[in-house]
């Protein structure tokens, strides 16, 4: 038997010694201005069983009223902090487009970067292969801002190697049609310019 359970009559201990002054004070009163013991008598047992059935009434209204307090505090809790692994690349997803919208708009037409979300998708998923030849036209930006770019879809979805990142890139970009994946991806972290329109980024939110 538990622990908890042994102990069941402590309460009633002191509901008992409760009801039992309680009745004395009533029996004593109820004496004094009737003079009556059988009164006084019926005081007392009153004042006892009332005792009791309050005791009873609060023990079932407590544990009711824990009940639901502990529910609604299960309820508000059980929103987990992690996310289903599908939401989770979503939200990488969302991220990168925002930040591509960002990066690239003034570079990239507006209907070509909605091609481009498709094609983040794409990676992010791991469907590398299945992007089709280069569909995205650029100005004002190098390979090596592009290089740039790649970089930070690798370190952000970290779903693929370099080389094959840049084999991705070479087929969403046509200013990269012709490079050869297995020197494009050597320069994602070139930094022999002072400025780049394209920087790499640690950390997309």
């Amino acid at each position: 038997m538990a622990n908890k359970d042994k102990k069941w009559y402590i309460p009633w201990i002191g509901v008992g010694v409760s009801a039992l002054i309680l009745g004395a004070i009533g029996r004593f009163s109820a004496l004094k201005f009737s003079g009556d013991i059988g009164t006084a008598n019926l005081v007392f047992f009153i004042i006892l069983a009332g005792a009791v059935l309050l005791y009873l009434l609060f023990q079932e209204l407590v544990e009711q009223l824990f009940s639901i307090l502990f529910k609604r505090i299960k309820i508000q809790q059980q929103p987990d902090t992690r996310l289903p692994e599908e939401s989770v690349l979503q939200q990488k997803i969302d991220a990168f487009c925002r930040y591509s919208d960002t990066v690239l708009t003034g570079y990239v037409a507006e209907d070509d970067l909605k091609i481009l979300h498709k094609c983040i998708e794409q990676y992010a998923k791991g469907q590398i292969s299945n992007t089709g030849s280069p569909q995205i036209k650029t100005q004002g930006i190098d390979k090596f801002d592009l290089c740039h770019y790649g970089w930070n879809a690798w370190n952000h979805f970290a779903v693929a190697q370099q080389p094959e990142t840049a084999q991705w890139l070479i087929h969403v970009f046509q200013l990269l049609e012709d490079s050869d994946p297995s020197t494009l991806y050597k320069k994602f972290t070139h930094n022999e310019r002072y400025t780049y329109k394209i920087a790499r980024e640690e950390k997309i939110k």
